[in-house]
C-alpha cells in the first residue's frame, strides 16, 4: 500500500455508484425506458455509471498496485473506458435536453449546431484514442501511478464546448419550456464545472462522478417523474401531460403521427359494466396497445384523453407501422371481447394522422381529436385523415370552432323568421326568430351543425346576446305590431338559461329598444329546463314577472316530463314535427289527441310545427272536433319558410288573412 496521504478519496465514487445502479435497476424494471427522451436519459445513468466503476476501481489500482505490467495493463483498460465514456456524457446530454425541449428535429436538422456538437466531440474521441499511442492525455508510471499528460486540457476544453453549446441552443430555444424545467437542465453544466474546479485543485478528491450522480437524482425528482406522469387508473399516461407534449412538437415543428382510438360507445359501457370494470377494460386497452407497438417495434407514447379516447404518439411516424398497428388494434375490437367477468361489444373509431403535415396547429388537433368520431364516416375500418381532409363536409365540421368565431366577428350571423298562423283568428299572430349562418368559405352553415358546436365552445353565450339584440332591434325598428305580429319568439339555449346575468341582459336589452316585455317569447327546450333546474326557474321566474312569455319548444322528444311543464310559466307548447309524421297510424293519432286534450285543459296553447301541406293543417285544426277545439296554432313551410327580415315584412304586406289560401 502507498502513502496514506497521497490516497484518493473513494467513497464518493462508491456512492455514486450506488446511486446510478438504484436509478437504472427502478428504471428497467418500472419499464421507463420508452421514447427517446428515456432513452437518452438512461444512456446518460449507463454511462456515468460506467465511469463510477472505472473511475473507482482506477483509483483503487493508483493507490493499492505496485506496479507489475498486469496491474498497468489494468490502469490504461481502466483510464480509457473513463475518458472515452465519461468525455461522450456531455454529447449525449445535449441530446436528451434538446428532446425533452422538443427542438430535437430543429437542432438535428441546423448543421451550424450539428457540426458545433460533432467537432469537438470528435476532438476529443480523437485526442483519446492518439493518446494510447503516445500517452499524450494521460500515463500509467511505473509504480502504478495515474500521471496528466501535456493535452489533458483538450479534453477539458472540448467537453466543456459541448456543454457551451448546449447551454446556449437552451437559452436560444428558452420559450419552448417553463422556466423551472430550464433551470433543471441548464444546472448540469454549473455544477459538472464546480467538480471539476475541486478535482483539479485537489486531485485526490474524485468529486466528477458523485456530482453527476447527483445530478441523476434531481432529473429523476423532477423531469423524470414518471409515476406522475402516468394514471395507475387508465395504465396510460395523463392527458396533460399529452397536452403538453404535443404542444411541445407542434411548437418545435416536429414531424409525429398518431393513432387516436376512441371507444364511442364508452358511456354506455360504463353504465353497463359499472366503475371497476370500466377501468379494467381501460388498463386492458392501454396494455393491449402499448404490446401492439413492443411487437411492431414502435416507439410509442400512449396517452389516456378521458371519454373513451386514447392517443398513441410516435416521433417515427412510419406510416407502414402506424397502418400495422391501427389494424392490428381495429382488429382485436372488431369481434365481441370477451373478459374473464363480461362480454362486450366496443364500438371502435380508429383514425390515423400525420403530424405536422395533416395538422399543424394544437387547437384544431384537439376538436378534431374530441370530435372526429362524430366528424368521420361511420365505418369500422381504419381511417386516415389526409383521405378525408379536403372534403368540404369533413372541413367544415372541423372548421366550426373557427367559422363561429369568424361569425361573431364579421358579422356573418343573421335572423330569419317564419310566422306562426292562428286558425281561430285567421291571420298570422306571432314569428319565430331563427338563426342563420353565412360563411364567406363555406356558405350556408345548417344550424344542427354550429349550434351544437357553439354550445360546446361556449360561444353560444355571445350568439345569444346576438340574437336578442337583433330581434329586438327589429321589432321595434319595423313595428311589427301594425302587423299583427303580437310577438316574436326566441329560442333560449340551455347554455343561457343557467347564466347568472340572464335576466339582467335581457332587460336592458328591451328596455333599450323601448320594448314591452310581452313582445317576446322566450322558447325552452325540456333538456335545457332541466340542466340546472334550480337556476333556470330563478332566471325563468324572474323574467316571467317582468312578463316576458315562455314556450317549451319540441315537446315530446325529451322526457316529457309534465311535472316540469307544470312547475315553470309556459304559456304555450310547441309540439314536434314528430307528432305528425306518423298521424295515419290510429295509436298515433289517439296519443297526440290525448296529448292536445290534456295541454289545453292544463291552460296551455297549443302550436305544431312542421306543418307542410293543407292536408295537414286542415287535419290539425280541426282534430277532435266534438270535445275540443282543435289545435290553435301552426307553424310550418306550408304557411312559410324561415325567410329574412326584409322578405317577411314584404310578406306580412302581402299575405291573405284567410285560412287555407295557398301561401
Amino acid at each position: 500500500m502507498k502513502n496514506k496521504e497521497m490516497n484518493k478519496v473513494l467513497y464518493y465514487d462508491f456512492c455514486a455508484i450506488v446511486i446510478l445502479t438504484i436509478i437504472m435497476v427502478s428504471n428497467f424494471t418500472r419499464g421507463y425506458v420508452k421514447g427517446r427522451t428515456n432513452k437518452f436519459f438512461s444512456w446518460i445513468v449507463v454511462m456515468s455509471l460506467v465511469t463510477a466503476v472505472s473511475d473507482f476501481f482506477s483509483g483503487y489500482g493508483t493507490d493499492y498496485f505496485t506496479g507489475t505490467d498486469f496491474e498497468i495493463r489494468i490502469m490504461y483498460v481502466l483510464s480509457y473506458i473513463y475518458f472515452f465514456v465519461h468525455s461522450n456524457i456531455a454529447v449525449v446530454y445535449a441530446l436528451y435536453c434538446f428532446n425533452s425541449m422538443g427542438i430535437w428535429h430543429k437542432c438535428i436538422k441546423n448543421k451550424l449546431i450539428f457540426f458545433a456538437l460533432l467537432i469537438p466531440t470528435a476532438i476529443v474521441n480523437l485526442s483519446i484514442f492518439i493518446s494510447i499511442f503516445n500517452h499524450t492525455i494521460f500515463y500509467i508510471s511505473d509504480t502504478a501511478d495515474y500521471v496528466r499528460g501535456p493535452l489533458i486540457a483538450i479534453v477539458y476544453i472540448c467537453v466543456a464546448v459541448v456543454f457551451l453549446v448546449a447551454t446556449l441552443v437552451m437559452l436560444y430555444y428558452r420559450n419552448m419550456v417553463r422556466r423551472s424545467k430550464l433551470l433543471i437542465l441548464l444546472s448540469m453544466l454549473p455544477i459538472n464545472l464546480i467538480a471539476i474546479v475541486i478535482q483539479a485543485l485537489n486531485p485526490n478528491m474524485l468529486l466528477e462522478s458523485f456530482f453527476l450522480a447527483a445530478e441523476m437524482v434531481v432529473f429523476v425528482l423532477t423531469l423524470q417523474r414518471a409515476e406522475e406522469y402516468r394514471d395507475p387508473r387508465t395504465g396510460a399516461k395523463k392527458y396533460n401531460i399529452g397536452a403538453d407534449y404535443i404542444k411541445g412538437l407542434l411548437k418545435a415543428e416536429a414531424p409525429f403521427g398518431i393513432i387516436l382510438f376512441k371507444m364511442h360507445n364508452s358511456k354506455n359501457i360504463r353504465m353497463y359494466l359499472g366503475r371497476e370494470a370500466a377501468n379494467e377494460l381501460i388498463r386492458y386497452t392501454s396494455d393491449a396497445m402499448g404490446r401492439l407497438c413492443r411487437w411492431n417495434k414502435m416507439d410509442t407514447q400512449i396517452y389516456y384523453l378521458n371519454d373513451g379516447l386514447w392517443g398513441m404518439i410516435t416521433e417515427d411516424p412510419d406510416m407502414r407501422a402506424l397502418t400495422k398497428v391501427a389494424n392490428s388494434l381495429n382488429d382485436m375490437y372488431a369481434e365481441k371481447l370477451i373478459r374473464k367477468d363480461y362480454e362486450i361489444l366496443v364500438d371502435a373509431k380508429i383514425v390515423v394522422i400525420n403530424c405536422p403535415e395533416d395538422i399543424s396547429d394544437y387547437d384544431t388537433l384537439l376538436t378534431f381529436a374530441q370530435n372526429y368520431h362524430l366528424s368521420m364516416p361511420d365505418t369500422h375500418k381504419v381511417m386516415y385523415y389526409s383521405e378525408y381532409s379536403k372534403d368540404r363536409d369533413f372541413i367544415l365540421k372541423n372548421e366550426l370552432s373557427t367559422i363561429i368565431k369568424r361569425g361573431l366577428e364579421e358579422h356573418n350571423f343573421s335572423m330569419y323568421y317564419q310566422p306562426i298562423y292562428s286558425t281561430k283568428l285567421q291571420r298570422y299572430v306571432a314569428a319565430e326568430a331563427l338563426l342563420r349562418l353565412n360563411d364567406p368559405e363555406f356558405g350556408e352553415v345548417s344550424p344542427s351543425m354550429f349550434i351544437p358546436a357553439a354550445e360546446a365552445s361556449g360561444d353560444m353565450h355571445d350568439i345569444g346576446d346576438f340574437v336578442m339584440d337583433e330581434v329586438c332591434r327589429y321589432y321595434s325598428l319595423n313595428n311589427l305590431e301594425q302587423y299583427g305580429i303580437d310577438y316574436i319568439q326566441v329560442n333560449l339555449s340551455p347554455s343561457q338559461c343557467i347564466e347568472v346575468d340572464l335576466v339582467n341582459k335581457i332587460k336592458r336589452c328591451m328596455e333599450h329598444y323601448r320594448l314591452a316585455p310581452d313582445r317576446i317569447s322566450l322558447e325552452l327546450t325540456e333538456y335545457a329546463a332541466d340542466i340546472e333546474p334550480q337556476v333556470v326557474d330563478e332566471n325563468v321566474a324572474a323574467l316571467g314577472e317582468y312578463g316576458i312569455h315562455f314556450a317549451l319548444d319540441d315537446y315530446g322528444t325529451g322526457y316529457s316530463n309534465i311535472k316540469r311543464v307544470t312547475q315553470l310559466p309556459i304559456e304555450m307548447v310547441k309540439l314536434d314535427r314528430s307528432f305528425i309524421s306518423n298521424l295515419s297510424n290510429p295509436d298515433m293519432q289517439i296519443i297526440v289527441e290525448d296529448t292536445i286534450l290534456m295541454l289545453q285543459e292544463m291552460g296551455k296553447e297549443v302550436l305544431v310545427s312542421g306543418i307542410e301541406d293543407a292536408g295537414t293543417a286542415d287535419r290539425f285544426a280541426s282534430l277532435g272536433i266534438d270535445y275540443i277545439q282543435g289545435c290553435e296554432y301552426m307553424q310550418g313551410f306550408y304557411f312559410c319558410r324561415p325567410i329574412p327580415g326584409d322578405e317577411f315584412l314584404e310578406f306580412l304586406k302581402n299575405s291573405g288573412e284567410r285560412f287555407g289560401t295557398e301561401k
